[in-house]
């Protein structure tokens, strides 16, 4: 049913929150780690956790956004179309968030580029330890959130996530008035071609 999309990007968000919130608390936790035999595997773990924890959160939402996007381009119900694309809307501006979350950053640098509030440690021995598919991960997570200005300050990435949103809204209503809006005409052929001019 249409009102599902709502249903599900509703789950979506809880379940994304529920792991921001994880993420949250690992920062006040993880300030110190475990005494372990392996301090760098101990810290190689967390790492692995830190970036499993992010990329979740990824999975998530665009298991539920991508099909949105999908059903509010191409379904030829109306009904389908409307709610897909409030979920879409819904799913759009919680990705914003997700995109400015500082704890969500700041988890990706403490635990991954061993960064700490006071500036970076050394991080080659961690980074070097994973495998290159997780090297590859948080520096294209890092790289999203820089490009999304995580650095600005709060009022600055309000008014991009501001401004992101109603990029998004306005691609909605063009998508809109192209699906919505049809116009149909007919092709004149030669036998009316006299009535024409």
């Amino acid at each position: 049913h249409p009102s599902d999309f709502l249903r599900l990007a509703q789950t979506a968000i809880s379940e994304c929150n529920s792991i921001r919130r994880d993420l949250a608390s690992s920062l006040s936790d993880g300030a110190s780690p475990p005494p372990s035999s392996s301090p760098l595997r101990t810290t190689i773990q967390r790492a692995k956790r830190t970036l499993r924890s992010l990329d979740q959160i990824s999975n998530v939402v665009c298991t539920v956004i991508d099909a949105a996007e999908l059903c509010r381009s191409v379904h030829a119900s109306p009904l389908w179309r409307r709610g897909a694309a409030d979920a879409f809307g819904m799913l759009s501006d919680y990705i914003g968030s997700l995109n400015a979350d500082e704890n969500l950053y700041r988890s990706l640098m403490r635990f991954v580029f061993l960064e700490s509030d006071g500036g970076p440690e050394k991080d080659g021995d961690v980074l070097e330890g994973l495998p290159p598919a997780y090297r590859r991960m948080a520096h294209a997570m890092r790289r999203e959130f820089e490009r999304d200005g995580i650095h600005l300050s709060y009022d600055r990435r309000e008014e991009a996530r501001e401004t992101n949103n109603a990029i998004v809204g306005l691609e909605s209503l063009f998508s809109n008035n192209i699906t919505e809006k049809t116009k149909y005409y007919d092709v004149v052929g030669k036998e009316n071609a006299d009535e024409i001019e």
